[in-house]
């Protein structure tokens, strides 16, 4: 007969805590995250540390996450792990730190719509979307001016284009504050965030 698993022992207050992110934005991912960071917000650390790579996503989960992290009562470290993209790109600048590690990229490009195999539209919808994606554009264009050096007109270019931008750029223009490897000392705690 197995032994039912110990309980993770109790974390002590004022510690940072490692959190290692590979995933993309939706819904679900995005309310997952809030519930892991609520419950790590609860044992009150100094800072919550992000080893952080995504592909991007939905934009509105994104803001949504976005401003969920700016709004805890600790503090929030980015570390770009290889490459952050698209929407993430709005998240990673929630962190006041933001680091990268060697060799790791930041990738901007405007939002798309994928139309479904049986999905019709007319005049009205297509007005519609290009609605939904100019104001899609707008809002993360704002948040990433609002925390780098980077001037709107700067990032409306990249998402026009589709621009993958390396560490040199990124320290240049304020993104990050540091290219650095990440280390995590060996009495750390750390989760890893997994969407299943």
């Amino acid at each position: 007969m197995s032994q039912p698993t110990p309980p993770a022992p109790p974390i002590p207050p004022g510690q940072t805590i490692y959190v290692t992110f590979n995933s993309g934005f939706d819904e679900k991912t995005v309310n997952k995250l809030m519930l892991l960071c609520t419950n790590l917000i609860n044992v009150k650390p100094k800072c919550l540390y992000f080893l952080f790579s995504s592909g991007g996503g939905g934009v509105d989960p994104a803001i949504t996450f976005y401003n969920f992290l700016r709004a805890l009562p600790c503090e929030i470290v980015m570390h770009n792990m290889s490459m952050v993209a698209s929407s993430a790109t709005v998240v990673f600048h929630a962190a006041d730190v933001r680091y990268s590690s060697p060799g790791s990229t930041f990738h901007f490009h405007g939002l798309t719509w994928g139309f479904g195999a049986a999905e019709t539209v007319n005049r009205s919808r297509l007005d519609e979307l290009q609605s939904i994606l100019n104001e899609g554009e707008n809002r993360m264009a704002s948040l990433i001016q609002s925390r780098c050096k980077l001037t709107e007109e700067m990032i409306r270019g990249m998402f026009k284009q589709g621009q993958s931008r390396d560490n040199a750029y990124a320290h240049a223009h304020g993104i990050i504050q540091e290219v650095r490897e990440p280390k995590i000392p060996a009495d750390a705690i750390t989760v890893t965030f997994s969407v299943d």
